[in-house]
């Protein structure tokens, strides 16, 4: 199980690295209908954290679900499966926002936009549109809502996959399992990105 014997020890690490951030074990919170999680194999919440600097609060998840291995050339052997963990963030934001997604533009979507309006376009953010795909149940209201400040920090993330409802944010750099570079990153990402839209600047 890739992940599972050392997460506990990266946040131990994290706590004595820097003081200013205190961090404490907090209840599960329940992700399976989200679209953020809805391409794991069964995924499972195994443990969930609350880290606090400056009076921010942010929710460090450890997600457990299947991850199938590269497959082989070999004839008639079936792919293993490794049940890996990996980290969601979970925020609270300073505005509503209506149901959206947004994840690094991928070629189909390029593709795809060549033909349809099914990505949505941010009015004179071409960086950012070139680098994202947005989909949302309610586009005028969503525009209104990302002030130029999240949309430039979001343009100079290198890989973000963000899903918001309401006055929540959930956040997920990568598909890799967890180590304690990228634990750092989770955590400074999670307080810069609240401060932003606490701010709502």
């Amino acid at each position: 199980m890739t992940g599972v014997k050392n997460y506990i020890s990266l946040i131990d690490s994290i706590k004595s690295l820097d003081k200013t951030i205190s961090v404490r074990q907090t209840s599960k919170p329940l992700l399976s209908s989200t679209i953020i999680t809805s391409e794991f194999v069964d995924p499972k919440v195994i443990d969930s954290f609350i880290c606090t600097k400056n009076d921010i609060d942010i929710n460090l998840c450890a997600i457990e679900y299947d991850h199938i291995m590269p497959y082989t050339r070999q004839v008639s052997v079936i792919p293993a499966v490794d049940r890996s963990v990996y980290w969601i963030g979970i925020i609270k934001t300073k505005n509503y926002y209506p149901h959206t997604f947004i994840r690094p533009e991928k070629l189909i979507d390029k593709l795809v936009n060549l033909f349809t309006l099914v990505d949505i376009k941010v009015p004179y953010k071409e960086s950012f549109n070139s680098k994202y795909y947005v989909a949302s149940d309610k586009t005028v209201k969503l525009i209104s809502s990302l002030s130029d400040s999240i949309i430039d920090y979001l343009t100079e993330l290198e890989n973000i996959t963000l899903e918001l409802k309401g006055n929540t944010c959930i956040y997920r750099l990568d598909n890799k399992p967890i180590n304690e570079a990228q634990t750092k990153k989770y955590i400074d990402i999670g307080f810069r990105l609240t401060k932003k839209m606490q701010s709502g600047l």
